[in-house]
Parts: C-alpha cells; sequence; structure tokens
C-alpha cells in the first residue's frame, strides 16, 4: 500500500476554542493548494471542541486529531504535532486567526528554487472578537530588514503566517513566546523573508494567550534575548550584559497578570485608530507592575546597544 506523503504540514493547537474554530478550519480547507495535512492537537478541551473537529475529519480525510490527556500548553502540544508532520513544510495557523484562499499556493511558490529560505511568512489584518477589521500588521520583507527587527527584540513575523522546512521544534521551556526563540535560532541557519501580500487575518482576543500571559512573555521575551545575544556575541562579535540576579522566577510575575493583560489588549486595539491613547495605557500597564517595567526597560536598552554594534560590523 503507498501512502502519499502531503507537501505541507499544517499545524494548529487548540483549548477550548468552539467560538472560532468552524471558520479557522474552514480557511485551511478552502486553500488553493490543496496538497497538505491539517494536524491539530487537541489539548484536552473542556467544550464540545472535540465533537466539532471530530466532525470535521469525518468529512475530510486530511485532518489529523491527536487530543492530549492532560493540558500540556501551547509548546508542547505544537511540538507532539511537529513529531508527527510528515510534510516538506510547516505551515502554522491559531485557532481564530483566518487564512486567505491563495495563501499555502503563494508561499509553496515562493519557496521553489530558494534552497536557502527557511522561513516564510505574510502580511495581515487584525480583527476584532466580533470578526471587524480594526488596523494591518505590516512586517519586513528582506533577509536583512528581518535580522535587524531580530536584533531589536522585534518579533519580524505572525506566527499564523509562517511556512517554515520541516526540520525544527518549539523550546519547551517557553510557554509563551515560542515562536519568537524559534526565529532567534533560524536566524543562524538561512534566509528568511516575508510576502508583501496580506494573507492572513489576524484576531486580536482578550482570550488569547498573548494577552493573558503577557507578564509571562515579557520575562521570556528578555530570557530569549539573553540567549540570542550569547549566541551573537559568538558568531558576530555582537554583545549584551546577562541576566541579572533580581529577575524574579517567572511565577511571581503571574499576579498582576489579569489587570495587566487587560490594559495592554486595550491598549493594542487602540493603537490602531488612536495612538496616543494607545501609548498612555501601555505605559499605565507597565506603571502597574514596576519589576516587569524595569525588565522591560533592561531588554530595550540591551537591543538598542546590539542593535548598534550589529550595523557598525554590516
Amino acid at each position: 500500500m503507498i501512502v502519499n506523503t502531503p507537501r505541507v504540514s499544517v499545524l494548529m493547537s487548540v483549548y477550548n476554542g468552539r467560538r472560532y474554530l468552524d471558520s479557522t478550519i474552514a480557511s485551511v480547507l478552502d486553500q488553493s493548494f490543496a496538497d497538505f495535512e491539517l494536524i491539530v492537537v487537541d489539548d484536552c478541551s473542556q467544550d464540545d471542541t472535540k465533537d466539532v473537529l471530530e466532525g470535521f475529519s469525518r468529512n475530510d480525510s486530511r485532518i489529523k486529531l491527536l487530543k492530549n490527556e492532560h493540558n500540556l500548553g501551547l509548546t508542547k502540544s505544537l511540538n507532539i504535532g511537529l513529531k508527527r508532520a510528515r510534510g516538506e513544510y510547516i505551515a502554522r495557523i491559531d485557532n481564530g486567526d483566518l487564512w486567505s484562499g491563495n495563501k499555502l499556493t503563494k508561499q509553496i511558490d515562493y519557496f521553489m528554487d530558494r534552497h536557502d529560505l527557511l522561513l516564510l511568512g505574510t502580511q495581515a489584518i487584525c480583527l476584532d472578537d466580533n470578526g471587524l477589521e480594526i488596523g494591518t500588521r505590516r512586517f519586513p520583507i528582506e533577509d536583512r530588514e528581518i535580522r535587524l527587527w531580530l536584533i531589536k527584540c522585534q518579533n519580524p513575523f505572525l506566527h499564523s503566517s509562517v511556512v517554515f522546512r520541516n526540520r525544527y521544534l518549539y523550546d519547551e521551556q517557553y510557554y509563551t513566546s515560542q515562536d519568537l526563540a524559534l526565529w532567534t535560532r533560524v536566524f543562524f541557519d538561512g534566509r528568511m523573508a516575508n510576502l508583501n501580500d496580506v494573507c492572513v487575518y489576524y484576531r486580536i482576543s482578550r482570550e488569547a494567550v498573548s494577552y493573558k500571559r503577557r507578564a509571562i512573555q515579557i520575562y521570556n521575551s528578555y530570557n530569549i534575548y539573553k540567549d540570542f545575544s550569547d549566541a551573537l556575541t559568538i558568531n558576530q562579535r555582537v554583545s549584551t550584559k546577562g541576566r541579572s540576579n533580581w529577575v524574579s522566577d517567572r511565577h511571581q510575575l503571574e499576579k498582576p497578570k489579569k489587570l495587566f493583560a487587560y490594559v495592554n489588549y486595550l491598549a493594542n486595539k487602540l493603537k490602531n485608530n488612536n495612538v496616543g491613547a494607545g501609548v498612555f495605557l501601555a505605559a499605565i500597564s507597565y506603571l502597574l507592575s514596576p519589576r516587569l517595567f524595569l525588565i522591560k526597560l533592561m531588554l530595550k536598552y540591551a537591543t538598542r546597544m546590539n542593535y548598534k554594534r550589529y550595523t557598525q560590523w554590516h
């Protein structure tokens, strides 16, 4: 019996994601590029996510369902899916986000004859909880600009937009920001790019991990950048000071998470239409937690220093 290997493995992890599940999966199944498998890891959902997924899988053999016996979190769940992925390329999508119908076609076509290209993203339009467009997300296109973004600890990719070659796993020490940690590893392995086309509709939701655990995300970004800058020191003579002893254990940063996350959520929504109000709320959110403000300040200083050194060497 001959088993065909799909060209692309689309990977998604979901936890209690019933609200947006239908539209997200439909946007994948409706792709003009059809040679893919869709691997969905159900991270022990307590709602009727399982029933919805099983309904889709009965109608489309490309869907492969995996279910965790216990809630493991996004990073570990993604790695479970990656270990089962058979495609040459991995495409990521988060529940709640949507793809344009020709997204995979454009990206796989772009990979052709670019053998040193490892990672490719796209531009995006932002949606609110109700699906209304509230802004855009623009990312650098060329490899050099992407590298400079990473040097400044800016994330140059939207996770739901990326396609990358199937040779990586996520770093499981990071419950959040696992995407940024992966990009900083790809940095040393080959070329990266973003299409100039909008191919993803990205939902800004209060239910997203990036907002619920915003405090932990800042701490993780600091540690990711510490490891990244150490690697840069070895590879490109760029350095920064090491992690300070006063930085608290990440669990201590859980305390201000609810109010902090909510204010950050409002700030990001307002930035698209009212920059001044968005910046003001963002400042308030950091004042709610002086420790997080200091971590962010140290990170900003370190990235500016490394950016200046890097541009001097290149």
